[in-house]
């Protein structure tokens, strides 16, 4: 697993990628490497992987969505990834279910 600066680089070059018109970034809030518990004041430190996916959703044009596939101990992960703008799933298969019949109606030209 990359650290939080190396997964906001990793999400970034797949958004940036002009082939595909929108991405579903699953995190793995288990992983030692990325900052995904809050600090003692509730919020999320500003190199925090959920900071720096707030900030890819305000600055990538393309839609996504985040996945945060874990027990309720991540919920206040999922919540302030949602406070900043990124629609946050808690199950992978709802999310690629969801999001892959958003995308299909974009691409019909619906929305």
């Amino acid at each position: 697993m990359v650290d939080d600066a190396g997964y906001e680089e990793i999400a970034r070059a797949i958004l940036d990628d002009e082939t595909l018109d929108g991405g579903l970034v699953g995190c793995v809030p288990l992983s030692g490497s990325l900052e995904t518990f809050p600090q003692a004041d509730g919020g999320f430190a500003e190199g925090s992987v959920v900071a720096r996916l707030a900030r890819l959703r305000t600055d990538s044009g393309k839609p996504w969505v985040a996945v945060v596939d874990s027990g309720s101990l991540f919920d206040p992960m999922a919540r302030a990834l949602e406070a900043g703008g990124v629609p946050t799933f808690r199950s992978a298969d709802r999310a690629l279910r969801l999001f892959g019949a958003f995308i299909r109606r974009r691409l019909d030209g619906c929305g």
